[in-house]
């Protein structure tokens, strides 16, 4: 990602931007390999990802390969959080007990629209401002959603949990 972003904004060359990006995903995952650490099945896939539209992109010299990238993994993430009650396992232990569950329900298809957006505001960056502001705006915008929601969440909860712990 940053790795990508430097060398595309450096070099303005999106095919060698994608080349350099391969290289380092596949020696990651070479490297973790050889030293017989887990890859958890998102870097699998989102290494199958690179490989698979980064080659394309070099291969036919169609930048579009590339773009789908991003939005192809935050729709895959955003699908996973439709599991109902995924954020629950993630609540302190006080939050489980006193919030009730059609709320964490709820703040996990938050969540899971939020990364849906993302995903088709990827594509939309791409298409209206072009190759350097999705390149930026694909590796800023995930680290802004996350930092937003973590922030919404603890904006939110611990009054809730506060409130509910006072009318018990």
């Amino acid at each position: 990602g940053w790795v990508f972003l430097a060398v595309f904004l450096t070099t303005n060359n999106i095919f060698l931007a994608t080349g350099v990006g391969l290289v380092i995903g596949l020696g990651q995952v070479i490297w973790m390999v050889s030293r017989r650490q887990t890859i958890d099945p998102m870097q699998w896939m989102a290494m199958a990802l690179v490989v698979l539209l980064g080659g394309a992109t070099i291969l036919f010299h169609n930048p579009t390969f590339a773009v789908f990238k991003p939005s192809i993994f935050e729709g895959c993430v955003a699908a996973m959080m439709l599991r109902p009650g995924w954020t629950i396992r993630y609540a302190p232990p006080r939050a489980r007990d006193l919030l009730p569950r059609g709320l964490m329900l709820f703040w996990g298809y938050l969540w899971s629209a939020a990364w849906f957006a993302l995903a088709a505001s990827n594509l939309l960056v791409a298409r209206v401002y072009g190759l350097k502001a999705w390149a930026i705006y694909t590796n800023v915008s995930p680290l802004v959603l996350l930092g937003g929601l973590f922030g919404l969440g603890l904006l939110v909860f611990p009054p809730m949990v506060r409130r509910a712990a006072r009318e018990r």
